[in-house]
């Protein structure tokens, strides 16, 4: 003002002191961050700070923001050649209220809209490198997971790499909890527009043991699940040396998927499982 002192408007009297004095006392907001859920062990909030605050995922941790637009990241991009958005990154806003709001886009991400508190629940990818016949792969800047189980990742939307010291290959995760990738990959991996990423190609019959260890681990009810199982029991038995009788079983595995999809399947479950299925079908055309 003319006199030397500050002023600034009611709406920010949580955020703003000193009104009518030379002394401006900026609080900021202070918010929850419960990011534990990802698999990343290190967040970034490239706020103008340097160094930059990275707080550990471990624990739910404190930020004292003001009012705006703030972007989330891995602490890490995708090495060398990485920056920008070529990596797990979303962004939230701070209201003048003190709470925190984000795009309706994000709702599979992000919770707690209208709260001091801010849930990152990320994306939970399923990661299928058992076709590889590798030990380990790398996800750089997030960690190394073992191969020869399916893993399940927690990430935020973005950029993606995955690689082994055969195979490199990026993929995104979409803020609808799938995944995308480039069409050059498509002859080694599927799942596009799933939460399973397929890496490799088994032979069939590992193919199907892998996919009734995938039934197994669901967890259903008895009935229903020996009711898959036997379909995939049968094609086991029949793989290498009836392959009509094989595809027949692997038909009606989907049918029967299909036929429970909404009601004892989740659709993420039936696109899981159909996807699996029919790997083994190209695996039994293409042997």
């Amino acid at each position: 003002l003319l006199d030397g002192t500050v002023d600034y408007a009611a709406e920010l009297d949580a955020i703003l002191d000193g009104r009518s004095t030379t002394d401006l006392l900026v609080r900021g907001s202070t918010i929850a961050v419960d990011a534990t859920a990802l698999t990343v062990s290190e967040l970034e909030f490239p706020i103008g700070a340097y160094p930059p605050l990275k707080p550990a995922t471990a624990e739910p941790f404190a930020l004292t923001l003001l009012p705006g637009i703030h972007l989330m990241q891995y602490a890490a991009g995708l090495g060398p050649g990485g920056s920008g958005t070529d990596k797990g990154f979303a962004y939230f806003t701070v209201l003048k209220d003190g709470t925190v709001d984000h795009d309706v886009e994000l709702d599979q991400i992000l919770d707690g809209r209208g709260t001091t508190d801010l849930l990152v629940g990320g994306a939970g990818i399923y990661l299928d490198a058992r076709g590889l016949g590798e030990s380990s792969f790398d996800l750089p800047d997030i960690g190394t997971f073992d191969a020869t189980v399916v893993q399940l990742g927690v990430f935020l939307p973005g950029l993606h790499r995955f690689q082994t010291p055969s195979v490199v290959l990026h993929f995104r995760v979409l803020p609808s909890v799938t995944v995308d990738y480039d069409p050059s990959y498509d002859d080694l991996v599927s799942g596009r527009g799933t939460d399973r990423l397929w890496i490799g190609t088994l032979e069939p019959s590992a193919a199907i043991a892998a996919l009734l260890a995938d039934v197994m681990a669901l967890e259903l009810r008895i009935g229903l699940e020996r009711s898959l199982s036997s379909k995939l029991e049968a094609a086991l038995a029949s793989v290498g040396r009836d392959a009509p009788a094989t595809l027949e079983q692997m038909l009606a595995f989907i049918h029967e998927v299909e036929a429970l999809r909404g009601t004892k399947l989740t659709d993420m479950q039936a696109e899981a499982l159909i996807g699996a299925a029919e790997r083994v079908i190209e695996a039994l055309e293409g042997a």
